[in-house]
């Protein structure tokens, strides 16, 4: 079966909706309901155990304080370059007002030293980790990865599409016994590939 094309059917006294393939392969046309709820008894079976999402929040939270710490690190050393490049800077303007440095050698060095400045005040500037902190990811993941279908349900046309697309980014097969899909993304497979060892990575 090709991908799928909504349509309606009028009945005696309503329309039903309804999918059909954009093949014209004969297949038979599915009820949207029966699509929908084969979709979240799918999301149901997929949903990562509570075990498993514990263990994947664990070792993410681990990594997302290793790579504050870079990070800080990072930002320490860029301010300690801003200060050292900045009095460089200044020593080069004197220099050229003593006639040291001619006008054109000045330009170029000066047009160096900024831009080596411009690179480390960017990584000065706001970041992610600004915004967000592992606490939020933490409580966003157990709210929307706990129940994938009531997750489903309960969310916005775009907010499905996010979902579905972090989960199965080449789609969906339907069968007529349901759907399937076994090309999970490598982040939503690396949440289910969880295993008991990867307890002692946390403890390191």
């Amino acid at each position: 079966m090709g991908p799928l094309s909504g349509a309606w059917s009028k009945g005696r006294s309503r329309k039903y909706a309804y999918y059909i393939c954009n093949n014209r392969c004969g297949a038979q046309s599915i009820a949207v309901t029966k699509l929908n709820d084969s979709l979240i008894d799918f999301l149901g079976k997929i949903t990562p155990s509570k075990k498993q999402l514990d263990l994947f929040l664990m070792l993410l939270r681990k990594k997302f304080n290793q790579n504050i710490l870079s990070l800080r690190t990072k930002k320490e050393t860029a301010e300690q370059q801003i200060v050292e490049l900045k009095e460089l800077r200044q020593a080069l303007v004197l220099k050229n007002l003593k006639g040291t440095y001619s006008d054109e050698l000045f330009q170029e060095q000066d047009k160096i030293i900024k831009n080596k400045i411009g690179i480390a005040e960017q990584l000065l500037g706001g970041t992610i980790f600004d915004k967000y902190t592992i606490d939020d990811v933490d409580k966003f993941m157990k709210d929307k990865f706990s129940n994938l279908g009531k997750t489903y349900s309960e969310s916005e046309p775009g907010e499905r599409r996010v979902l579905l697309g972090s989960i199965a980014p080449s789609g969906l097969a339907w069968q007529y016994s349901g759907l399937s899909n076994q090309q999970f993304s490598p982040e939503y497979q690396a949440i289910l590939d969880i295993q008991k060892n990867n307890f002692a990575l946390s403890a390191r």
